[in-house]
């Protein structure tokens, strides 16, 4: 019944809040009801004896979910349909997400604390979820204890980084959230338990159990088991609301929460041909609601999340193992990863990393192309869903930002700097990228001398894999940088990638990438070497710092590198043609990210734009003309070369072809 003194309306200075009246709370229903209840959920959606009791114990009116078991309702989501309960369930017996992905770039790494300030997690988080049974999920934790102490962490940060407006204190949770069974085994050997987790609307419950002054152990040890912990709180907040007096405001919104209308997923139908599976329709679910839709993640936790996604895909297929998944999310400490051999230097990881999602070595490729492509399509499968290399490297990046957010204060602060450095630098991973070979410097260095009298002009494996693992401790140590756009008309505007390409088209640069190397492997920041790979000082004495403008404006300039010279006028201006191109890709690079993506919203002026097109389309034309009268003259192995299928690109095989195109697949 509703509170008679609660006011269906509120006045606070110049607002008028309208509440939600306050009614009591009714009692636990007969236990022969959810035994029913339960065995109905083994016989008609297929869980294990665990999870149908608890599914049968968390409903405020059970008998109102019997008969929804041998009917679910539906829900459309990408690839299938969703089956799912619906009805009133006590707030307190449901659990939200452990591993909330809106915060999953803010949780802290067992790698990132190895190194940092701290030496171990207080916790040992929980393992991606995986199938159990047609209506079930099941994840691991270490302890009972680290499963309570992630949960305190997630709710913490979910609330933190979300305040609800209407409060639910004065409303309610007015959006169902909606969960999934799960069972927890923990690697200790304690008995496994089931909870619904909640997948969607973990904000809202976290801010309702903190209403409720509920702690992780109380929803997963306390109240979840047993009648007497939940009859004791629903006697509590209707002796409130039934009090004659004024009620606190605290007490109000307890009864406006005790109960919350909620849905729970209880089966997946898939589509004909390549579908997910139950957890993967689950993640789709989540990502309809706020990756593709709203606006409110921040795109590193969108990036960590996917990432998440394609890493556990990986493993799934057999791309990775166990220990190899443990490793590249992060979640192993550094000394574990030295002792399993995955790992000698710090960015073996990042190497890893770029080849897993850069890679078009198809059983790779599809495994991690899948999660993503998956949330692409939505609703409606959109024949020819290309999931493109450059969409695909920020969130090897984002992994790798991992162990580089917890620890150092300063690093910190330099993150999001860093990331982007790493990102731009990586699309050099192009056509020739293999998996990382782990070769001494040394021997790189000479096989990326080596490949400088290939005729494509594009670096070849050892080149990629010395450019990226430069990579690494340069954008750590700040040595290569975004271009900027405040310099005037003379600023070098090359993005990150094409400077490392120019540095591998000559012998000293491919000699500073191994020093970058070398010295990042010794924790020091880069200095300059000379032609003979000897140390530079400055004029105080001292080992020269090796820096962005240093790179940009003295050692490699823009234009310096034209891939070779020639005698043969011809093929001196081919070779002047090609280095046009290649500036004025990264012209249209520094175009389309300016004043925050400006030319992409509002396009050209048309004047303008007319000119440019016409211009570029005059000169495609002249040359197709001399490309078909070379075409018509070249020989059996030059005609098999273009036959392979492989992409030649202007921007000399920047990566930022789609996946698809490399090997011929798409949707």
């Amino acid at each position: 019944m509703a509170y008679p003194n609660t006011p269906p309306t509120s006045v606070v200075g110049e607002e008028t809040r309208m509440l939600r009246p306050v009614r009591t709370l009714p009692d636990l229903p007969d236990p022969s009801i959810n035994r029913a209840l339960s065995r109905a959920a083994r016989k008609h959606l297929g869980m294990g004896d665990l999870g149908a009791g608890a599914m049968s114990s968390f409903w405020v009116n059970p008998e109102e979910i019997l008969p929804q078991v041998a009917n679910p309702q539906r829900m459309r989501i990408t690839g299938g349909e969703l089956r799912y309960l619906r009805g009133l369930a006590w707030m307190g017996r449901l659990i939200p997400d452990p591993a909330n992905p809106r915060n999953a770039s803010s949780y802290p790494y067992q790698l990132a604390l190895s190194t940092g300030t701290m030496d171990v997690l207080s916790f040992e988080r929980v393992s991606a979820p995986r199938p159990l049974s047609p209506a079930e999920l099941q994840i691991d934790a270490a302890t009972r204890g680290d499963l309570a102490r992630q949960l305190d962490d997630a709710m913490n940060k979910t609330r933190e980084a979300n305040d609800l407006h209407p409060p639910i204190g004065e409303q309610g949770i007015m959006d169902a959230p909606f969960g999934i069974m799960t069972q927890v085994n923990f690697g200790d050997g304690s008995k496994s338990i089931a909870y619904p987790i909640i997948r969607e609307g973990s904000s809202r419950a976290s801010h309702a159990l903190e209403l409720l002054g509920l702690s992780a152990d109380d929803i997963l040890y306390t109240l979840s088991k047993g009648a007497t912990s939940i009859r004791e709180l629903i006697e509590s907040v209707n002796k409130a609301v039934r009090s004659p007096g004024p009620v606190p405001d605290n007490e109000l919104a307890k009864a406006r929460v005790a109960t919350v209308e909620f849905i729970l997923i209880v089966g997946f139908d898939p589509d004909e041909g390549d579908t997910p599976d139950l957890g993967a329709a689950v993640k789709a679910k989540v990502a309809q609601e706020h990756i593709n839709v709203k606006t409110d993640w921040k795109p590193s936790d969108r990036d960590a999340t996917m990432a998440d996604d394609c890493l556990a895909s990986a493993l799934s297929s057999g791309v990775i193992t166990i220990d190899e998944h443990r490793w590249l999310t992060g979640d192993m400490p550094r000394d574990e990863v030295e002792t399993l051999g995955l790992a000698e230097n710090r960015e073996d990881r990042f190497a890893q990393l770029i080849y897993l999602f850069a890679t078009s070595e198809p059983k790779v490729h599809r495994a991690i192309r899948q999660p993503i492509a998956f949330v692409l399509a939505r609703d409606t499968v959109r024949a020819g869903v290309q999931v493109r290399r450059k969409s695909k490297l920020p969130l090897a990046v984002e992994l790798t930002a991992r162990e580089l957010r917890f620890g150092d204060k300063k690093l910190k602060v330099a993150v999001d700097k860093i990331t982007k450095v790493m990102a731009s630098g990586a699309l050099i991973a192009g056509k020739h990228l293999t998996r990382p070979s782990g070769h001494d410097v040394e021997d790189l260095e000479e096989d990326a001398l080596a490949e400088l009298a290939e005729d494509d002009g594009l670096p070849g494996p050892a080149g990629i894999e010395l450019a990226l693992r430069a990579l690494y401790y340069g954008a750590y140590h700040g040595t290569f940088r975004i271009p900027r756009n405040d310099l005037g008309r003379n600023a070098d505007r090359r993005q990150v990638h094409h400077v490392l390409q120019d540095m591998l088209g000559t012998e000293v640069g491919i000699r500073q990438l191994g020093r970058i190397i070398e010295d990042g492997r010794d924790g020091d920041a880069p200095v300059v070497i000379d032609a003979d790979g000897e140390v530079q000082n400055g004029s105080d004495g001292e080992p020269a710092p090796l820096t962005d403008d240093d790179i940009r404006y003295k050692l490699y300039p823009r234009g310096a590198n034209g891939g070779g010279g020639s005698d043969d006028p011809v093929e001196s201006i081919q070779l002047k043609i090609r280095k046009a191109v290649k500036e004025l890709h990264a012209d249209f690079d520094m175009l389309e990210a300016a004043d925050s993506g400006r030319a992409q919203r509002d396009g050209l002026p048309p004047r303008r734009g007319k000119y440019l097109v016409e211009g570029l389309e005059e000169l495609r034309q002249r040359a197709n003309n001399l490309f078909m009268i070379g075409l018509s003259k070249a020989t059996p192995a030059e005609l098999a070369q273009l036959a392979s299928g492989a992409p030649v690109h202007a921007t000399e095989g920047d990566g930022e072809d789609s996946d698809a195109a490399d090997d011929g697949e798409q949707g």
